[in-house]
């Protein structure tokens, strides 16, 4: 990631065990197995959050990035087709959900800095959005989890988890839960900026994705 926070900041979806579109090979296998086995059955994973639970740690295990850098001049397309611009967010406080993962190259040859700097805030805003919407999901996953008398090995699996992307020693759930809460937009734009220079940095231009 291009900043700090990045990892504190980023696909929350209801997730289904048969959904074919899933190409990760663990998760195939873990749909055979499921559907071989009943493992849901044997274990009692019947439950929504457990089953959240298990794909959580298995995407952050096993995550795979595929991502297309598109040029400026296809994003501001894309931008324009589904009529997104920045008056319409500040009015209606609402984010199209455009995932861009990669910042084109071609950011830096936009002079106009006004133009420069909407084009990197539109690209970067879905995703910091995106990400609060996660942490506001995992953050009420965690307290369902401490308010239990005992957990599941499935909610020691996530913490464990938690415990190392939000880099807390292991058992130390005061730091997590303060760690582990949503940043304000404004704040996470303004260190995306920074850190990246707008997007125009060679560190920035040659990263593999902007959150991950």
């Amino acid at each position: 990631s291009f900043f700090y926070i990045a990892p504190i900041i980023v696909n929350y979806t209801d997730k289904n065990f048969n959904n074919e579109e899933f190409t990760n090979n663990s998760k195939n296998i873990l749909n055979k197995t499921l559907k071989k086995d009943k493992l849901i059955e044997d274990e009692s994973l019947a439950d929504t959050d457990e089953r959240d639970l298990l794909y959580d740690i298995l995407e952050e295990n096993n995550s795979e990035i595929n991502l297309v850098r598109y040029t400026t001049s296809e994003i501001d397309s894309l931008f324009k087709e589904v009529n997104y611009n920045l008056k319409d967010v500040r009015d209606t406080k609402l984010v199209k959900p455009i995932d861009i993962g990669l910042l084109p190259n071609e950011i830096k040859n936009i002079e106009n800095t006004k133009k420069r700097k909407d084009m990197f805030i539109k690209i970067v805003l879905p995703l910091i959005v995106k990400e609060n919407n996660k942490i506001r999901v995992d953050r009420k996953r965690l307290f369902t989890i401490l308010n239990k008398n005992s957990n599941t090995d499935i909610e020691k699996k996530w913490l464990e988890k938690k415990y190392k992307k939000y880099g807390v020693s292991k058992n130390d759930l005061s730091t997590l839960k303060v760690r582990m809460d949503e940043i304000p937009v404004s704040l996470a734009i303004a260190q995306a900026a920074k850190e990246t220079g707008w997007g125009t940095s060679r560190f920035a231009q040659e990263g593999n994705a902007l959150f991950g």
